[in-house]
């Protein structure tokens, strides 16, 4: 199994056949290859089976795959909203997608292709600034720095036309898309090298334990279990 982090997104390459009845915060899509079984997901009315699921998050479900891909999208965002408008059409229930993959389709090309589609930046260039110093902070590891009062002073607006601006303009809200950059960046640390007590206290988490717990709770696995059972890359 390989895990990839694209962008704000986490991609799950590979088999998982032995994934426990659970929920989590993250949208989730499915792709399974079409060479090999299709995926089945167990949900709480009964079990499925298909090439394409768009699944909703907070559905409790069991997932075997064996062999595909995993997208899990901040459930906050634009994306999010439009995967839920285009294919959820009824609420706690995951539905198929169409058209299906024929023998020629790799499911991390149909599932970039459908995301492409549907995903969505910023256009008010202050938001896209704000974007653009998260990523510097992170990439200079100052999680600590990261307040709205200073993501505000970098657009000259006060915190709380800012908080009212990026959520109109990334449909999240400011303090909900800090939890999920949060984890994924320990999650990028943590599979780098650094220890998982060193990268949970370099992105603000007061230990190890906070951050398994609150990362469980986005993507449905710790990440001492992502690391144990899968190749991270970037």
């Amino acid at each position: 199994m390989r895990i990839e982090r694209r962008g704000d997104h986490i991609w799950i390459r590979g088999a998982i056949v032995d994934n426990r009845p659970h929920a989590h915060d993250a949208l989730q899509l499915v792709a399974s290859a079409a060479a090999g079984p299709e995926a089945q997901l167990q949900l709480e009315h009964g079990r499925e089976h298909g090439r394409l699921f768009v699944i909703p998050s907070r559905e409790r479900h069991a997932l075997a795959l064996h062999d595909g891909v995993v997208a899990l999208v901040n459930p906050s965002s634009p994306l999010a909203a439009t995967l839920r408008r285009r294919w959820l059409t009824t609420e706690g229930a995951a539905r198929v997608c169409a058209p299906p993959l024929t023998a020629s389709d790799d499911p991390c090309e149909r599932l970039s292709e459908m995301l492409a589609t549907v995903e969505q930046t910023p256009h008010d260039p202050r938001v896209r600034r704000v974007l653009q110093w998260v990523d510097e902070l992170e990439r200079r590891g100052c999680w600590r720095e990261l307040t709205l009062t200073r993501a505000a002073q970098q657009v000259a607006l006060s915190p709380s036309r800012l908080r009212h601006l990026f959520k109109a303009e990334v449909g999240s809200p400011w303090r909900s898309y800090l939890v999920w950059r949060r984890a994924l960046a320990a999650l990028t640390l943590a599979a780098q090298g650094t220890p998982l007590t060193s990268a949970a206290h370099a992105t603000g988490y007061a230990d190890s334990a906070q951050l398994s717990r609150q990362f469980a709770q986005l993507f449905g696995l710790t990440p001492s279990t992502v690391l144990r059972r899968a190749n991270f890359t970037q």
